[in-house]
């Protein structure tokens, strides 16, 4: 199993699916500066999507997707009764899988949601994971007090296995064999041929 190394958004935006209360700042989670997209919920509310697209990837083609991870970096204001979930984006819409994102605290820290075996509901194909509408939405609900959400960044890794291709293909005539050596979707690939 091959993965992608850990990759920031490349676009940020809001999603009014759920929710009502807006995020600050949505570009601030594309890189880790501890400067921060935030949202301030007071009582029931639960804020809008925030949506993470556009990673840029270029799986190869005919692989097949494994999991989808993403790695959530921010802090919480008060450790109060909260959730804050997750779904994929794919093609442009949300799906429907709620995935919770727990671990947060007042301190600083980093929680991945999803693993190298979660698809999050879906099917998934390398175009779909290349595509600039292929993201995550992160929504947070508050059910008393005061609470504010501040997120640095958002990183994505893929995990996905290479299409079965056959390394080499031997021949011999008359005890000579020339090979030569080609890549294909960044692997070396072997085809001996044979001369009289």
């Amino acid at each position: 199993m091959a993965n992608t190394t850990p990759t920031p958004p490349g676009t940020m935006g809001l999603d009014a699916t759920v929710g009502t209360i807006d995020w600050t700042d949505p570009n601030n989670s594309k890189v880790s500066d501890n400067t921060y997209s935030t949202v301030t919920l007071t009582g029931a509310q639960t804020s809008k999507y925030l949506v993470a697209t556009n990673f840029g990837f270029t799986i190869p083609t005919g692989a097949t997707i494994d999991g989808i991870t993403f790695s959530v970096e921010g802090k919480i204001s008060a450790e109060t009764w909260v959730l804050d979930y997750a779904r994929i984006i794919k093609g442009g819409s949300i799906g429907s899988t709620n995935l919770t994102i727990t671990g947060f605290s007042t301190t600083e820290s980093t929680q991945t949601v999803g693993s190298s075996t979660n698809k999050w509901g879906e099917t998934w194909t390398a175009a779909d994971i290349n595509s600039n509408d292929f993201g995550i939405a992160i929504s947070t609900f508050l059910n008393t007090g005061t609470y504010t959400f501040s997120l640095d960044q958002i990183l994505c890794t893929v995990y996905y296995t290479y299409s079965s291709i056959p390394i080499a293909s031997v021949k011999t005539v008359n005890g000579l064999a020339i090979a030569s050596v080609k890549t294909i979707d960044g692997l070396a690939i072997a085809s001996v041929k044979t001369m009289i």
